[in-house]
């Protein structure tokens, strides 16, 4: 990437689940505070950790389009039902689906307002949401970041499936 003009970027777009909102520390709070209430001894944080790689691996089979597509609201749900059978915790069927609306009130980083400014200052500033449905009242400009655009993607496998055949989007790997 070495030919690579910083100076023609005009825009930017980013998911805002990690790099706007703190999921982990949102999802793990929320956890430990439940574990406590009902006398669980577990660690908040690998419960967390767990949910969304199992959210992850279960959305893998979506994205290669060997099963039907599903929301994000769907795929947290099999996800913490998986987790919570490996952790040996019944809940209820209303008790699973309140703590799966976490995935809607996640905080924010404290300083992301102002970086976001920051960014806006030179570029024009976008969000991607790759959801449908709830998941879309988790959104930077109802969450105290005016001004982001909206850059929609139907569903998780449309907008990989556009990144991976976009020939100009730097690939980073972590």
């Amino acid at each position: 990437m070495s030919d690579f003009d910083l100076t023609e970027i005009k825009a930017l777009a980013w998911d805002v689940g990690g790099t706007v909102f703190d999921w982990h520390h949102s999802i793990k709070n929320e956890i430990s505070k439940l574990a406590q209430d009902s006398s669980r001894n577990i660690d908040p944080a690998q419960f967390t950790n767990d949910w969304r790689t199992t959210m992850f691996e279960l959305l893998q089979p979506v994205r290669e389009g060997l099963e039907s597509w599903k929301n994000a609201d769907q795929l947290h749900l099999e996800a913490l039902d998986i987790v919570l059978s490996k952790y040996d915790w019944p809940m209820t069927l209303k008790e699973r689906a309140e703590l799966n609306t976490i995935w809607h009130r996640l905080n924010a980083w404290p300083d992301a307002a102002e970086n976001i400014e920051k960014l806006r200052s030179r570029y024009r500033v976008s969000y991607s949401q790759s959801c449908r449905g709830k998941s879309l009242s988790l959104h930077p400009n109802t969450m105290g970041f005016p001004g982001m655009e909206l850059f929609r993607a139907n569903s998780l496998t449309t907008i990989n499936h556009t990144l991976r055949h976009t020939k100009k989007v730097p690939r980073y790997s972590v």
